[in-house]
């Protein structure tokens, strides 16, 4: 367009990138290979992913076995004073 003006476009040293069959054959396979590797995926096929969790809640208790359901009721209970972590005045952080 700038030509018909009488500005010729400078001339940066780079061609035009035009690029044959076999190396966009190339590119797809490479491009493909390294979706795979790392996992990703379209819009689409996240959709039709159908995942059903099977969930299961272990409680632990404060010396890191599991807490059996004949005491969860004290489970719930609030900390006692001793095991609660005390409250440093220098920290900043108001209760």
């Amino acid at each position: 367009m700038a030509r018909h003006c009488g500005v010729e476009p400078r001339d940066c040293g780079v061609e035009p990138r035009h690029r044959d069959v076999e190396a966009k054959a190339i590119a797809k396979v490479k491009a493909a290979a390294t979706r795979k590797a790392r996992g990703t995926i379209g819009k689409a096929q996240k959709l039709k992913i159908k995942v059903t969790p099977d969930l299961s809640v272990q409680i632990l208790g404060p010396d890191g076995q599991p807490v059996s359901s004949g005491t969860a009721e004290s489970s719930t209970a609030t900390p006692s004073s001793s095991t609660a972590a005390p409250n440093s005045a220098g920290s900043g952080h108001t209760p």
